[in-house]
């Protein structure tokens, strides 16, 4: 016995979303990846469907964002920076999320640097166009509410900008767009919200990236990881099954070691240290 704790996820079982559930499971047997849930087993009775999956203690970003503005902009980078790699990775793979949000990041721990890892893969799907309006509200792309009046496939950008309005939620406590009529005519303004003046500009630039309506516009994943505010600023080093995550400032850092799915930090006098 190892004591180990799992969360479970239970279902009553109903016709009308066994399937997609069925779906999910297939999807999480096929993820392995330090910032995606990792999945257990699934439990089939008579009359439940259970997914066990590793636990998180520390809640969910959701629970973490509020108008205290609790944490810093480095707190936030390194959340950001750990999401975009779980969200590079499942595009890697062919999966579209379709509903990433606050909610659906979780937290190994109460600390302001903790290992998150991305869950709820219920309307995820591996196509690469696609046609069905789904997601939540405040967080869908523009282009899969177009679904109702127009039918075009998407493909998975709508990712990208639900990143965006994470990391805008992240940094403001609010929303770029209150309802489906702004995410598909407004544009979005860092003037409302005094918070935006303490945020460095590069944040700003990458959020305005993120949130161009025009997919074929918007900033790629691989172009967010060249991004000034993630390339300056944030390091990954591949060491066996180990990886090192790094958030400096200046020439002084502090270094978030992952080992085994955990998070502990020391400091490093400078980058370069953290880089041999």
């Amino acid at each position: 016995k190892t004591r180990k704790k799992y969360a479970l996820k239970y279902v009553e079982k109903d016709p009308e979303i066994e399937d997609s559930l069925m779906m999910e499971v297939k999807i999480l047997q096929q993820l392995d990846h330090p910032f995606v849930i990792h999945f257990k087993e699934l439990i089939n009775t008579s009359d439940s469907l259970c997914i066990l999956l590793e636990m998180m203690e520390g809640g969910d970003l959701y629970a973490r964002i509020d108008p205290e503005n609790t944490l810093t902009e480095d707190n936030i980078k390194l959340i950001f920076f750990q999401t975009v790699s779980a969200v590079k990775y499942l595009h890697d793979q062919g999966i579209t999320h379709r509903d990433l949000k606050p909610q659906n990041i979780l937290l190994d721990s109460n600390k302001p640097n903790t290992l998150i890892k991305v869950t709820d893969f219920g309307v995820s799907k591996k196509e690469t166009n696609m046609q069905t309006v789904i997601g939540t509200l405040f967080f869908i792309a523009p282009e899969i509410l177009k679904q109702h009046f127009q039918q075009r496939t998407y493909t998975n950008q709508v990712d990208i900008w639900s990143l965006g309005v994470i990391l805008f939620n992240c940094i403001s406590s609010d929303l770029p767009f209150k309802n489906p009529a702004q995410t598909l005519m407004s544009d979005f303004s860092f003037d409302e919200n005094p918070k935006w003046e303490e945020t460095s500009p590069d944040v700003k630039d990458l959020i305005s990236e993120m949130l161009i309506k025009d997919p074929a516009d918007r900033i790629t994943l691989d172009e967010i990881f060249r991004h000034p505010w993630l390339q300056l600023c944030l390091k990954v080093v591949c060491w066996g099954k180990k990886e090192l995550l790094a958030t400096s400032t200046n020439q002084r850092s502090q270094t978030c070691l992952i080992f085994e799915g955990r998070l502990t930090t020391q400091k490093r006098e400078n980058d370069n240290a953290v880089s041999q």
